[in-house]
């Protein structure tokens, strides 16, 4: 680890910090974790002095950038942490800004290639906590977008071939969320659309 204390970390060069952590199978977690937080507060400051692109589309395409560098790896990218470290990018500088919201986030991981299953354990995970900073009314932003992800899992699921949410097991389980989002989401289109995706499950599942 000599390259990276003495050249890579010290001159903030947070990518390739991440590129070594996966060339020399680094696993200390609190590191790597460190490492990213740092990597988008950089690329976040860093484009916001440069005025273009926005700073979270820039943050997108470093983050896309790396994933495939970093060949999607559990240890080095891991997703149970960038989730949660993205949402709260996005609450910091994009809603006290009132920027349109947008589900980034979620589409970000999905066109990576991350399944839909891990990604619902994460946002499901985030909004049974109820932790800060998503608590109170922010709860409503992991609803919004868990509600968007099982939106879009249920559509590519229900084709003809398909089995919806991959099992009835799981089909059964994301119905029980949705009666949670209708009751807890935080908006009336929240529960709404929570209950209409409940509704098209029961039709197709029974």
């Amino acid at each position: 680890m000599q390259l990276f204390n003495q050249y890579a970390d010290s001159a903030s060069y947070y990518d390739i910090c991440l590129q070594i952590f996966s060339a020399a199978d680094y696993r200390n977690a609190a590191d790597i974790k460190a490492t990213w937080a740092n990597l988008i507060q950089d690329v976040h400051e860093t484009t916001e002095r440069r005025g273009s692109p926005l700073p979270h589309e820039a943050v997108i395409e470093k983050v896309r950038s790396l994933g495939s560098r970093l060949r999607m790896s559990e240890t080095v990218f891991p997703i149970r942490e960038l989730v949660p470290l993205l949402e709260r990018y996005s609450l910091e500088h994009q809603y006290h800004r009132q920027l349109n919201r947008t589900h980034w986030v979620v589409d970000l991981f999905l066109d990576l290639g991350v399944p839909h299953e891990s990604l619902y354990g994460v946002l499901e995970a985030m909004f049974y906590t109820d932790e800060a900073p998503f608590h109170g009314s922010n709860r409503r932003i992991i609803a919004a977008d868990l509600l968007h992800l099982l939106d879009v899992w249920f559509m590519e699921s229900a084709r003809p071939g398909g089995t919806v949410f991959g099992s009835d097991v799981m089909a059964e389980r994301v119905s029980e969320t949705l009666v949670l989002l209708q009751q807890g989401g935080g908006t009336a289109d929240i529960g709404e659309a929570s209950q209409e995706l409940r509704q098209r499950i029961v039709e197709l599942v029974g």
